[in-house]
């Protein structure tokens, strides 16, 4: 009884949206993607407003799985490869990456997919 409730509480992850310093740090950069899905979201320039931002739960190749905000040098890379339909992107494989790109007035990682 032990080892399943170990089991169960060390398969949970946290909350966690994937960012760049993560994604630095990995590894094993591989991911698929589980899922595919909109949410609205507050404006990152104006938190009184909503955006509606894609949303990929990602599988990594440790087994564990997080969601990341697919910005949209991801999605064109995918819809390239997989066609614009999401239910397409389900199943896709890839690589992580970073690099640091101007946002704004600050030079900052950003996740990219090789």
């Amino acid at each position: 009884m032990e080892d399943q409730k170990e089991k169960q509480e060390t398969s949970e992850t946290a909350d966690l949206m994937l960012s760049a310093e993560m994604v630095i740090n990995m590894p094993d950069k591989h991911f698929t993607i589980a899922s595919a899905r909109h949410e609205e979201k507050p404006d990152y320039n104006d938190k009184t407003k909503k955006v509606k931002k894609l949303i990929l739960t990602l599988i990594l190749s440790d087994g564990t799985q997080i969601d990341a905000y697919c910005n949209k040098t991801m999605s064109n890379f995918i819809a390239i490869k997989k066609g614009i339909a999401l239910k397409n992107w389900i199943g896709f494989k890839g690589e992580l990456a970073t690099s640091q790109r101007q946002i704004g007035k600050e030079l900052k990682n950003c996740i990219y997919i090789k």
